[in-house]
């Protein structure tokens, strides 16, 4: 093998080395991302979400996202990084703890944990 098909393979390999870990780096998760993540059917939430939306067009991703880290009682840059089982769980548990204290919203004849609407209105607004 000649110097110069060393380099070039030599070149190549680096490059796919550095390919292999830019996913890492460019995927950076958010706090609305992982809120969005822990949903199992996001076409459904996507629906009551843009219902919610509608009646309440004020709402903002980032209001929302402040709201259900107060729910799910975490900083809103803790939510970005965590894992999803606990993330589910924590959002359990405050969706069961809304419907003790009566905190519901009714959409389409549904009645909605308050942070279950605030999810369903995230995906929407994502």
């Amino acid at each position: 093998m000649s110097a110069m098909d060393r380099r070039s393979m030599l070149a190549g390999s680096s490059g796919l080395a550095l390919a292999a870990t830019l996913p890492a780096y460019a995927a950076t998760p958010t706090p609305a991302g992982a809120l969005v993540d822990a949903l199992d059917h996001r076409d459904s939430a996507l629906a009551i979400g843009r219902e919610v939306v509608g009646q309440q067009p004020e709402l903002t991703a980032d209001g929302l996202v402040a709201e259900l880290a107060r729910a799910v009682a975490l900083p809103p840059e803790r939510l970005a990084g965590m894992d999803r089982p606990l993330l589910r769980s924590r959002l359990d548990a405050a969706r069961s703890a809304e419907f003790r204290r009566g905190d519901t919203v009714r959409v389409q004849g549904w009645v909605l944990a308050a942070s279950e609407a605030r999810l369903c209105a995230l995906v929407a607004l994502c």
